[in-house]
């Protein structure tokens, strides 16, 4: 058996202080939450990734009466992505999240099932 590391890096900032690439990568990512399907958890979350040829997916998740089985924002865009870009690397992943239920008062990172 092979070990293996894998190391993730994310960044915690202002708003302002984004670039205006990043700034447009949150605007739709909050904007894609708004069509997101969850009358089940109630928790809302769009996804924004830029490929390494600067082009923007959004997209939000979904779920499904079988519930928890649904897809989340993250593999919705990434899959997308993937489909229509199949070569071309995610470079940033820009994540928003509303609860109906609860308030949000940290930082919201990827669920991790992609």
């Amino acid at each position: 058996m092979i070990e293996k590391k894998i190391t993730t890096i994310f960044y915690q900032t202002e708003y302002s202080l984004l670039s205006e690439k990043e700034k447009e990568l949150v605007d739709l990512a909050k904007n894609s939450l708004k069509s997101a399907y969850a009358p089940y958890s109630g928790f809302l979350v769009g996804a924004s990734v830029l490929l390494e040829n600067k082009e923007i997916i959004s997209r939000n998740n979904q779920e499904n009466v079988a519930y928890p089985s649904g897809l989340c924002a993250e593999r919705v865009a990434i899959y997308y992505a993937g489909a229509k870009y199949p070569d071309v690397k995610v470079k940033t992943i820009a994540i928003s999240a509303v609860s109906k239920k609860f308030e949000i008062k940290d930082v919201i990172s990827p669920c991790g099932s992609c």
